[in-house]
């Protein structure tokens, strides 16, 4: 089955709306960070664009609707940051759109801080946030000192872990959670992995260095994106994707084109005209990774499991306002990803957390064997190499589950850490 759709990156699909709003956000924080984009085709370096944080809502009292962040600011520099923005990460499956954003500081007494108010209250506890920061100056180096959380006045928690994104380093190795309640648990069922253009294009504009010019490289402007193309190919007996091209700021002068195949799906964006280039570096689109009915049955809750598979990446072309082409060597837009598709340990009620539930379903089936109708294999754990099950339901399979009580998607313990599939 083949199908195609061009579509203007104004009309996007209902469920993938909030992440075109979320690159959106950052579009507009690189016009603000960049400046004139004429200084650009001069061949003067542009500043640099927003800075990315990850802060984690870990065990807030209730639902948060205000988000208040303070970035450490030194004593000589009254003002470090220009813009904040900030979505939940859990917004590709969620129903409402968990965004805010601030133009100005809530408070500059010791630290910096920026009051983010988030329209519903749609922040809740072990959820990631993204923060694009916009620093005032290129040479501003933001460091978050904290992160609360409040329900209206009221105080609901403090984050405990905040890292910086490195553009050049999104992940490329992601779980994709498998759980039964899709609706009361965002995060599972689906999966999302960024195609990233994470560096400035550094290489001279083709008619500057050649003919018919001929001119020293360190006087010609560079390079700007025009266009870009690559296929995902996948494993379409576990999964399916989407490849969804993001607004890098071009807004209703970039129109892409997908076309999705067994296996395939190819992605196309071109720009119009020479005012709009795609700004680097940037997030050219997502894959939404889901899985196939069939892997819900393949695989139990024990331990190490998993279908740790590839998406591999070819065909990657990048083209300059005049199309001529980008080199890629050394960029890192056009590398492969891997996705692990599995259950959260011991959760055999499938709704990302080990809870009273799951202790619950397995207690209940305790001492029965192979044989008995209240015997499940899906809840016979352990052991879980080499062999799964051993024919019965007893206190080891009961601990399995008992012993990870908290566990969650957001938060596993212990550790599932995604699978590289190339890895020796």
């Amino acid at each position: 089955m083949q199908t195609n759709s061009i579509v203007q990156r104004r009309r996007l699909p209902k469920v993938l709306a909030p992440w075109a709003v979320l690159l959106a956000v950052a579009a507009v924080a690189f016009a603000f960070a960049m400046g004139d984009p004429g200084q650009a085709r001069a061949g003067l370096p542009l500043e640099t664009g927003p800075q990315l944080f990850s802060v984690q809502a870990k065990q807030l009292s209730g639902p948060a609707d205000t988000l208040r962040v303070s970035f450490a600011v030194p004593a000589d520099v009254p003002v470090k940051v220009s813009q904040v923005f900030a979505v939940s990460s859990d917004a590709l499956t969620k129903d409402e759109l968990c965004f805010a954003g601030a133009s100005a500081p809530f408070d500059r007494f010791v630290n910096e801080i920026w009051q983010l108010t988030f329209p519903s209250k749609c922040l809740r506890s072990m959820e990631e946030i993204l923060i694009f920061a916009v620093p005032v100056a290129s040479d501003n180096h933001l460091t978050i000192a904290g992160a609360q959380f409040f329900n209206g006045d009221e105080f609901v928690g403090v984050t405990t872990n905040v890292k910086k994104l490195d553009w050049a380093k999104f992940p490329r190795l992601e779980n994709l959670w498998l759980c039964t309640q899709p609706a009361a648990v965002p995060q599972c069922n689906s999966a999302a992995i960024f195609q990233v253009l994470g560096q400035p294009i550094t290489s001279p504009e083709p008619k500057c260095v050649g003919f018919p010019n001929f001119q020293p490289e360190a006087t010609c402007p560079r390079q700007e994106l025009g266009s870009f193309e690559y296929e995902i190919r996948y494993d379409a007996k576990f999964l399916d994707v989407q490849l969804l091209a993001l607004e890098n700021g071009n807004l209703s002068t970039t129109t892409c084109v997908t076309n999705h195949r067994e296996g395939i799906v190819n992605l196309a964006c071109i720009t119009k005209g020479k005012e709009h280039p795609i700004l680097a570096p940037n997030i050219l689109s997502l894959a939404r990774i889901t899985p196939k009915a069939d892997v819900y049955s393949i695989l139990t809750a024990n331990q190490e499991n998993g279908i740790a598979t590839q998406l591999i990446n070819q065909d990657c072309q990048l083209a300059d306002l005049q199309g001529h082409p980008i080199p890629v060597e050394g960029l890192d837009v056009c590398q492969n990803g891997a996705v692990t598709i599995r259950y959260l340990e011991g959760d055999v009620h499938a709704d990302c957390i080990v809870d009273v539930l799951d202790q619950q379903q397995i207690a209940f089936r305790w001492g029965s064997r192979l044989g008995n109708l209240l015997y499940n294999s899906r809840m016979d754990l352990e052991p879980s190499q080499p062999i799964k099950g051993d024919g019965d339901i007893d206190a080891k399979d009961l601990q399995f589950v008992y012993g990870r009580h908290g566990s969650s998607c957001h938060d596993a313990h212990p550790k599932q850490v995604p699978v590289d599939p190339k890895a020796k």
